[in-house]
């Protein structure tokens, strides 16, 4: 997790974004809604980006591997 969350850090340094979001999960674009919706309620602190928790959140919900 450690090597995950640098790797976040270095590539998201100011969160992840909504587009990034609907780029690194594809599948979830094939309804864009669907991204939208799933971005909207891991996105706890209505920041408009993920963090690095709402992040593994996001992997844990969709199952990316």
């Amino acid at each position: 997790i450690e090597e995950m969350y640098y790797g976040f850090r270095n590539d998201f340094p100011g969160g992840l974004t909504l587009t990034q979001f609907q780029n690194l999960f594809p599948d979830l674009n094939h309804g864009v809604a669907t991204a939208n919706l799933v971005f909207r309620v891991l996105d706890e602190d209505k920041s408009d980006k993920l963090g690095f928790k709402e992040f593994l959140q996001a992997i844990d919900l969709v199952g990316a591997r």
